[in-house]
């Protein structure tokens, strides 16, 4: 499986659990509220093939996470600092 394949099957699973629960909560029924997360279950078990293990090409590469993790710790402290 390619990077892309991977991504979009990532981004329509997220968009029909999505989906899913603004059906319920617009539904207002208590008892449809497991559904999402019991198909949620469901399909990551059930495509436990698909992991990031199998993907041809690489997702995230070491460097850009390290800059990230700076990235996001400096952003924490200007945070602190100024609240």
């Amino acid at each position: 499986m390619s990077k892309r394949k991977y991504i979009t099957f990532r981004i329509l699973l997220l968009i029909v659990v999505v989906f899913m629960v603004n059906i319920i909560r617009a539904d207002g029924g208590w008892y449809w509220a497991p559904l999402p997360i019991i198909f949620a279950i469901v399909v990551f078990l059930s495509i436990r093939h698909f992991s990031p293990k199998k993907v041809k090409e690489v997702i995230i590469d070491e460097r850009t996470q390290l800059i990230q993790e700076k990235a996001s710790r400096i952003a924490i402290q200007i945070f602190v600092l100024t609240s």
